[in-house]
């Protein structure tokens, strides 16, 4: 996929021009987690998250701007990232952040996710890898940008697990390394 494919939000796009711009490092041409100076994209910091992938039950939120608590309601730093996944696409999440580690690739999704207070909202998120001092590519970071958003009521299953089921559509893009064979795009852009 050619990044350029999708008109992504201007929020977006000056994540992936900031990764572009880093120094690429190890065998997998990524930047290093070291080198991502949140300071230096100061207008987008409170769309940024920075996440490490510890194991396939385990996607930790290591830094989250304030706009993912919004989305969600709740601080969410230090949380694990499948806790908040939908008991139905639990296993597509995992599969998801397994494969766009191994190998490195870029994601551009849009997602309508449901938050403790009812709200429904249209999510575009960008997704590129940033690789440990080993130079093994476990941390993401991601931008998210908030489209909008349409009050619902919900039931109290709701309010305990994150309805992110809604993904309208996925795509994944290579850096230089390839794109895990298990990854399934889907979706049109409306």
């Amino acid at each position: 996929m050619n990044i350029f494919e999708y008109k992504m939000p201007e929020k977006l796009l000056a994540l992936w021009n900031y990764w572009q711009q880093l120094p690429k490092n190890g065998a997998y041409k990524v930047p290093l987690k070291k080198d991502f100076l949140p300071q230096e994209i100061v207008e987008i910091l409170p769309h940024i998250v920075i996440q490490e992938v510890m194991d396939r039950d385990t996607v930790l939120l290591r830094l989250t701007g304030t706009i993912l608590d919004q989305i969600w309601g709740e601080n969410t730093s230090g949380s694990n990232t499948i806790d908040y996944a939908h008991p139905s696409v639990q296993e597509y999440t995992k599969t998801h952040y397994e494969g766009i580690c191994n190998p490195p690739c870029g994601s551009y999704a849009i997602e309508n996710r449901k938050n403790a207070m009812g709200l429904r909202k249209h999510i575009h998120m960008l997704n590129l890898p940033l690789a440990n001092k080993a130079g093994q590519p476990v941390y993401r970071v991601a931008c998210l940008f908030e489209e909008s958003a349409i009050k619902e009521t919900m039931d109290e299953y709701e309010l305990k697990v994150y309805d992110h089921s809604k993904i309208t559509l996925m795509r994944y893009f290579d850096l230089g390394n390839g794109i895990h064979k298990d990854l399934k795009e889907f979706g049109v852009r409306s």
